[in-house]
């Protein structure tokens, strides 16, 4: 009797987990689908933290400084540990905890997309920056073609 009742309500859990909708997997059809997923993940972050940044400051971080590009740039603000900005993000920005801050070739820390290449920043005026994943073809095209690509203003 006792094995009957088990293996109705093991029926009964999974039928009614069968018929629940909303609680399926998500299935990627395909690396490039699941990196393109994991590239608008980490620019979200990211997005976090600039915008956390910018309230902090009145404008987001310049697009280069000593001779830096726009992805050591990031990385170089997001982690330098600035006292005011360890008051709001804490010890660590978002994005650093994520664990794809990396050192490139030339020594700097850059946030690494999925596809292995640095996430890309410019800051377009005071009040607004791009950040971008050059997507699966490895080419830069300045957040178009199959760029994935965010445009942050007056930190929103």
């Amino acid at each position: 009797m006792f094995r009957l009742t088990m293996m109705l309500l093991i029926i009964c859990a999974l039928s009614s987990l069968a018929s629940c909708r909303g609680c399926k997997p998500v299935i990627y059809d395909s690396d490039k689908e699941l990196n393109r997923h994991e590239a608008k993940s980490r620019l979200t972050l990211i997005q976090i933290d600039l915008n956390c940044y910018y309230h902090v400051k009145g404008e987001y971080p310049p697009t280069t400084i000593d001779g830096k590009d726009g992805s050591e740039t990031l990385a170089f603000y997001l982690t330098s540990g600035l006292p005011e900005m360890r008051d709001v993000l804490g010890a660590q920005s978002v994005a650093t905890r994520q664990g794809w801050l990396k050192t490139d070739e030339k020594g700097n820390l850059v946030f690494l997309g999925p596809w292995g290449d640095p996430i890309r920043y410019k800051r377009v005026g005071t009040n607004s920056c791009m950040i971008w994943d050059i997507g699966p073809n490895g080419i830069d095209e300045n957040g178009g073609g199959d760029d994935m690509c965010m445009t942050l203003k007056d930190g929103k």
